[in-house]
């Protein structure tokens, strides 16, 4: 919540936090209704994006049915399909949401 407070009043968000702080405060973003705090959040997510943090990022746009971000992520994935499917991150996905990694697995396949 400071963080997010400290944002309002500076507009500017720290770049050193980790990708689980900014999940959060994108959360509470969404919450609050703090359309800019949530943009900055996502343009920050985004420019992180790796095969290791995707499945955080996918677990988020999903529960907030965020199309734009669902949107990047998906290329994301379609373009390290190969490395996410492997990944120990990708295996703990699909036993605790099935649902959201088989629609991306399809998804990954249709647009090959």
């Amino acid at each position: 919540m400071e963080l997010m407070l400290d944002f309002l009043h500076s507009e500017i968000l720290e770049e050193d936090l980790s990708t689980e702080d900014i999940c959060k405060l994108y959360f509470a973003a969404d919450k609050y209704q703090i359309s800019h705090f949530k943009q900055k959040c996502t343009r920050l997510l985004l420019s992180r994006l790796s095969v290791a943090e995707v499945c955080k990022v996918l677990i988020l746009a999903d529960l907030h049915q965020d199309d734009f971000l669902m949107s990047c992520v998906h290329n994301f994935v379609k373009y390290h399909a190969n490395e996410i499917f492997h990944s120990s991150q990708w295996e703990e996905l699909s036993n605790e949401n099935p649902i959201l990694s088989g629609r991306i697995m399809l998804q990954v396949w249709k647009s090959t």
